[in-house]
């Protein structure tokens, strides 16, 4: 469809289902609107991985999509990939978090990221039980803000930092390929309501699709009477290389969260381990390591979660669920 948002006769935005084509599209966008972060440091972008995310390999759909054009030129582009919600009612709604936002570095600041905004919202708009939300960076947060987005929860960065190193004893490393295999083995735990469904299905499609090995490593681990498969990455950061914690599975952090960060540095070889998460004063952290909340000006990437106007989901429904790492797709 074509939005209402358009900002000057040259401009014109259009809304449907992604296309495969749109990947390379966004890739090369990317690349020139971020020319000055390296390409080690967008792990994500490439043009398998971002077809593989919008695709319908995603339990919950295919992905939606905005394209701005300039006389004929395509110059923008923001998608809206679907999570399933888990609501306190038990029942299932759809949320569309929204991802892979680049526009042509000679446009910035020209309307074209308001329009690309304002199409998506319309689109989902259209089904009432639908919402938008957002874990929006400092480059993007003011569209978003000016479109009525509101925060609802913070979810800061911890550093994990080590005390003598634990035993790698019930640690096995594994590639995509055995992570896949570990995970059809080891049983589903049940979501609880309130928060996004991390089934098997999602777990397969998010972490192990194209170029799994080249972003993340795996490990399975067996302790404590519990068996679980942790998603892990390498970031370094004043000269200092932390492993990353990106997620986990089965969707065990909030009941088992000493043990997830315990086993994440054991895994990564006594390294401090840094993640994402909201559940850091929530949750019993006994037999946890050491933990510190980094300052927020220290703080490379502040993430909160954000909902979108004109939805009928409660505020109530998202305002506690549950943030870990991977959930801002940064892997």
């Amino acid at each position: 469809m074509r939005s209402r948002y358009p900002r000057s006769a040259m401009l014109r935005f259009t809304t449907r289902p992604f296309r495969p084509s749109d990947a390379e599209l966004y890739v090369h966008l990317a690349a020139d609107a971020f020319s000055i972060v390296p390409s080690w440091q967008r792990p994500k972008d490439s043009v398998e991985f971002v077809a593989h995310m919008h695709s319908a390999a995603n339990p919950a759909g295919l992905a939606i999509v905005a394209i701005a054009e300039q006389e004929g030129r395509e110059v923008g582009h923001f998608s809206a990939i679907p999570a399933r919600l888990r609501t306190h009612s038990g029942a299932l709604a759809i949320g569309w978090q929204l991802s892979c936002f680049a526009i042509a570095r000679d446009l910035q600041r020209q309307g074209v990221g308001t329009g690309l905004v304002g199409s998506l919202l319309d689109e989902v708009a259209k089904t009432p039980r639908d919402f938008v939300y957002v874990y929006p960076n400092p480059r993007s947060l003011g569209v978003f803000l000016r479109h009525g987005g509101r925060y609802l929860d913070d979810a800061p960065a911890w550093i994990v930092f080590p005390r003598p190193l634990a035993s790698r004893t019930g640690i096995e490393s594994l590639n995509a390929a055995a992570a896949l295999r570990a995970i059809e083995e080891i049983p589903e735990v049940e979501t609880a309501p309130g928060n996004f469904l991390k089934d098997r299905a999602f777990f397969r499609w998010r972490f192990l699709g194209p170029d799994a090995d080249r972003r993340t490593r795996f490990a399975r681990v067996r302790r404590a009477g519990t068996e679980f498969v942790l998603v892990l990455a390498s970031h370094r950061a004043s000269g200092i290389e932390f492993t990353v914690l990106v997620d986990v599975y089965p969707d065990i952090l909030r009941t088992h969260y000493g043990l997830v960060l315990a086993a994440a540095r054991a895994a990564g070889g006594g390294r401090p381990v840094y993640l994402t998460t909201n559940l850091g004063g929530r949750v019993d952290a006994r037999g946890a390591p050491w933990r510190v909340c980094v300052p927020q000006r220290f703080d490379p990437r502040p993430v909160g979660t954000m909902i979108m106007p004109r939805t009928e989901v409660a505020d109530g429904e998202l305002a506690r669920s549950q943030v870990i790492t991977g959930d801002w797709m940064s892997f």
